[in-house]
């Protein structure tokens, strides 16, 4: 994953609980963040791209902590 503005490389932990993917990562910046998934399926490889805005960070909500 990586921070459009300032080009920031943020480690990702991909996985997949009830059918759904989750990349659980730590957001150091608002903005827009771009991430490029690729994966085997029946001996194809897909590459999925995905734009992420992340509005709020850790501590800065209404609530003081993130879900």
């Amino acid at each position: 994953m990586i921070n459009v503005d300032t080009k920031e490389y943020l480690h990702v932990h991909p996985m997949v609980h009830e059918d759904v993917l989750v990349l659980h990562s730590a957001f150091t910046a608002r903005g827009l963040y771009r991430v490029w998934i690729q994966f085997l399926l029946n001996g194809l490889l897909y590459t999925l791209d995905y734009v992420v805005q992340v509005t709020e960070l850790p501590g800065q909500g209404l609530h003081g902590h993130h879900h």
